[in-house]
């Protein structure tokens, strides 16, 4: 639960972000949790890849995650297959920039953000 004045900034940092969505495009990287269905939107990178000739259906695809070293106003194009996205938080760790890895978090520090994350479609994995 936010206070008031959280949720007011959130709101209007939601509104700014699909404001210039609509305005001038798809933004370079997405900020997930300014989605009210994040599931929709991630459902919708799985269709759009699927659709690409020699794809295979979008029942027979998966997420990999690819964690990057950019920051988001590093990023100055449109990833190929996916979406650059933002906004995810851990609890209890923190990712290690340099090492890729998560690694415990500093003293008092409960959540820390993750890196800029590339969700690249890719074809399901064998079990």
């Amino acid at each position: 639960m936010k206070n008031l004045g959280n949720w007011n900034t959130d709101l209007k940092a939601r509104y700014e972000f699909f404001e210039l969505w609509a305005q001038k495009g798809q933004p370079f990287v997405f900020h997930i949790s300014y989605f009210t269905y994040p599931t929709g939107f991630t459902t919708s990178l799985l269709q759009r890849f699927s659709r690409k000739a020699g794809s295979p259906p979008i029942d027979k695809l998966e997420f990999d995650f690819i964690p990057t070293q950019k920051s988001v106003a590093d990023i100055s194009e449109v990833v190929k297959d996916g979406a650059f996205i933002t906004g995810l938080y851990l609890e209890g760790a923190k990712w290690n920039i340099e090492k890729q890895c998560l690694m415990e978090p500093e003293i008092m520090e409960l959540i820390c953000m993750m890196p800029v994350l590339h969700f690249k479609p890719i074809p399901k994995r064998a079990k």
